[in-house]
């Protein structure tokens, strides 16, 4: 299955804030997840997955064929995310 990437408005928030190089890495690693079942979950029975490079997350929801990715960031910045989220 092919999904479509779309981003929720305030996912540059966190990613705006890191190196270009890691921009870059981030980006490619988006333009995989096209191409790749779901990653794991957040926690057991929650809404979200997340992918993992190195210390850096991604965070994102699947429907359907459509991921919608809402975080990307360091690790420390994703718990501050995922907390403001709980």
């Amino acid at each position: 299955m092919i999904y479509d990437i779309i981003f929720a408005d305030n996912w540059e928030r966190y990613f705006s804030a890191l190196d270009n190089s890691i921009k870059r890495k981030i980006l490619h690693k988006i333009e995989q997840m096209k191409e790749k079942p779901p990653g794991r979950h957040l926690r057991f029975g929650a809404d979200f997955f997340v992918e993992e490079m190195g210390q850096y997350r991604i965070l994102y929801a699947v429907d359907g064929n459509l991921k919608v990715i809402y975080f990307a960031g360091t690790h420390k910045d994703y718990e501050k995310y995922i907390g403001i989220r709980k």
